[in-house]
């Protein structure tokens, strides 16, 4: 059985509550139907929209919070690796904190070590010391890949 989305359930709602509208002010006052359900399910509608909303604000909230430990922990672990795989390296080519403030800092780092690998290439001992550390780290490795795809570009 498909579940209606809740997009679909707000705009029924919100027809609802126009059909309602109308027919209270379009109908007999007077009327049983119009003078009590209409204004009941008025105020029906009317509570579900804001406890739609309500929900969703709470759950858009938790989803950030959710990214943003992602990214710590994604941000943690290539500190990790980039402090125990890039020693070699010139001091401009490393990258420092993985911070807001630093992104910059960081982005031209991370280009000039990438320019400093495609021209000098990497001694054999670093590519061991890698292969190392990727086999000693697989397990974390394999479980931040789906992590990872988690987070957006603008994140």
């Amino acid at each position: 059985m498909d579940c209606i989305s809740k997009q679909k359930f707000t705009i029924i709602l919100i027809v609802v509550l126009i059909a309602l509208g109308c027919a209270a002010y379009f109908g007999d006052g007077e009327g049983y139907f119009i003078g009590s359900f209409v204004p009941e399910f008025t105020g029906v509608c009317l509570e579900l929209l804001i406890i739609l909303k309500v929900f969703e604000v709470w759950q858009q909230r938790d989803e950030k919070r959710k990214l943003i430990k992602v990214e710590r922990r994604l941000r943690e672990f290539l500190i990790f690796f980039l402090n125990h795989t890039c020693m070699d390296f010139p001091p401009s080519c490393r990258p420092g904190r993985f911070y807001g403030i630093d992104y910059e800092q960081n982005q031209k780092a991370l280009e000039k070590l990438i320019n400093h690998i495609e021209e000098k290439g990497l001694a054999e001992n670093l590519v061991i010391q890698v292969q190392m550390y990727c086999k000693s780290e697989c397990q974390i490795i394999n479980n931040l890949i789906p992590v990872s795809s988690e987070l957006e570009n603008d994140h």
